[in-house]
């Protein structure tokens, strides 16, 4: 058996750093940018209760390390949904 030659390959990585710029809560947050998603019923049970967000209700936005993304993405399903 001959062993195949892989080609030359790049690979680069790019981090990704989301560096929040509000100083309100998250739950502050949300009642302010999504209001009428983050008071909807199907929204909640859909989004917010499997990602956990409640629990992020009282910290601030700028504390909020790895669960940022998480908030992010509940934020941006708010569009798709209500």
């Amino acid at each position: 058996m001959s062993a195949a030659k892989c080609p030359p390959m790049n690979v680069s990585y790019k981090p990704q750093k989301i560096s929040p710029k509000s100083q309100t809560s998250v739950r502050a947050l949300l009642h302010e940018k999504i209001r009428d998603a983050y008071m909807h019923q199907q929204f909640l049970s859909d989004v917010m209760k499997p990602l956990k967000i409640e629990e992020l209700y009282d910290q601030e936005i700028q504390n909020l390390s790895g669960t940022l993304r998480t908030l992010l993405l509940a934020w941006l399903l708010a569009f798709l949904i209500v």
